[in-house]
This record gives structure tokens, sequence and C-alpha cells, in this order.
């Protein structure tokens, strides 16, 4: 257990630094061990309950909310508001930003990600399309604006919105059982990238 600790305090580091704009060494490798025991399953799927701990440093989301101080980090996202009396919240994401995979990042990527929760439910851990959420429709405008349309307003949903792990369109487009899916390679925008896993 101290050594998942001190791994999870390692990546917290890297991670603040990175959003310090710290001067950091690119490349090297990170291994992660499986301190707690018991079977590894290669599972990198962003929403399976299943998934290996280290998704985080693979999948950004939009932003990141300290639920202690109620902080809001950018991530794929630069900045928010709502709109039309707090039926609309729009969000311009990050330009310059490419996936593992060298494909660019935009907003359409985002508008993918949402609706294709709302296509596989089962995927919708946060129920962001439930009923009670209101949520009506997630379209992008361009490449960096995503508009989240609401019937009523919620704004306690942009918590669950923001802290949603966006995922690549190119990607996952193909896939036809994401509940299944282990995405065994993973592409995303994080600071980390697989490479391989020994069980």
């Amino acid at each position: 257990m101290k050594k998942l600790l001190v791994l999870f305090v390692m990546i917290v580091f890297i991670l603040n630094l990175s959003a310090l704009g710290e001067n950091i060494k690119y490349g090297g490798t990170l291994r992660v061990v499986n301190a707690i025991g018991g079977n590894l399953v290669p599972n990198f799927n962003p929403f399976s309950p299943s998934a290996v701990s280290i998704l985080p440093v693979i999948y950004e989301t939009l932003f990141s909310v300290n639920i202690l101080n109620g902080e809001i980090v950018p991530m794929l996202g630069t900045s928010y508001k709502w709109e039309d009396n707090n039926l609309k919240l729009v969000i311009t994401t990050r330009n310059g930003v490419k996936w593992s995979d060298g494909t660019p990042f935009t907003a359409k990527d985002v508008a993918f990600t949402f609706n294709y929760l709302k296509e596989n439910p089962a995927l919708d851990q946060s129920g962001i399309w439930s009923p009670l959420s209101g949520l009506q429709s997630v379209e992008a405008s361009g490449d960096s604006v995503v508009v989240f349309t609401f019937a009523k307003q919620n704004t306690p949903m942009f918590f669950y919105i923001v802290e949603q792990s966006i995922i690549p369109a190119h990607i996952w487009s193909d896939v036809k059982d994401p509940s299944t899916w282990t995405n065994p390679n993973p592409v995303g925008t994080g600071p980390f990238e697989f490479e391989s896993i020994d069980i």
C-alpha cells in the first residue's frame, strides 16, 4: 500500500508541476507497479469501472475541480460561461492539442464524447444524460467551442461534465461494443502514453 501511495504522490507531483509551468524534462518512462497484489487486467477503457488506475494520466478532462476549495483548473478546456439564464453552458477548448497518435484534438471530440455517452447509456456513470439532469444536446461550434443545452437550470451538472474523460472520435467511432472493449492501445491527450504492460 505504501508503494501505491508513493506512486500516487509522484503522479500528482508531476501533474502539479506541469500545471504550474515549471521546467519539465520530457521523455523517459513511468513504471507503475501493482502494489496491491492480485491480477492486473489490461483494461484501458476510461468508461469501465475495472480499468487500470493510471488512466487520468492518459485521458484528460475539460477542467479539474478541487472539491475541497472549488478551484477550477483548465485542462482541455480554457474557459466556460453560462448563458441564456443558465440553460446553456459554453466551453472553449484548448488549441494546439494533439492526441498521442498525432491527430489534432478539437471541440468535436468533446461533443462526440458526450453524445457517445448518450448513445451508450451503460457508459454514463455520472448520469449526465439522466432525465433528471435536463441535458438536451451537446454540439461543437467550430473547432474550439462546445455548447451544452439544458431544458432546465442545472448548474451543479457542471462538475460532472467537466470531470468527464474526453475520448478521440477518430478511434472510438469504430468501437462496436464500448462496454466490453478493453482499449488495448489507448490514445489520449494526457502527459503519458501507454507503451506496454507485463502481467
